[in-house]
């Protein structure tokens, strides 16, 4: 029995920001040799993680109310933000990982994009 592959998409978008926005959601993001880890971190931040999970602001938010609701305390969107950077410094105990560290930077960024006005 053979398996139907599944068919590339019959067209490209035409608008340069369609395709932009295509390219960037279907290429790879591996850093580069060349790419700092506050570069990576900015790259996912503003790139496919903003278009995954929307602006950090709304994201953390909702998980602030969420994380309201389990633990019977009010948390703000800044306290998520904190919270995720010490798991992330935690997971650090165990030694260097360029992800770990890529994220921690990521979280950074969110917190100031959190606190635009």
């Amino acid at each position: 029995m053979s398996r139907k592959k599944k068919a590339a998409p019959k067209s490209l978008p035409i608008d340069p920001i369609d395709r932009l926005i295509y390219n960037a959601a279907t290429t790879p993001v591996k850093p580069t040799k060349k790419e700092t880890i506050l570069e990576e971190a900015a790259r996912l931040v503003n790139g496919p993680r903003r278009q995954e999970y929307g602006h950090p602001k709304k994201n953390f938010a909702d998980v602030a109310s969420m994380w309201t609701v389990i633990l019977d305390h009010t948390v703000t969107p800044d306290q998520v933000v904190l919270m995720m950077s010490c798991l992330k410094i935690c997971r650090g105990k165990t030694g260097y990982k360029r992800d770990t560290a890529a994220d921690l930077a990521g979280y950074a960024q969110c917190w100031e994009l959190i606190n635009e006005i």
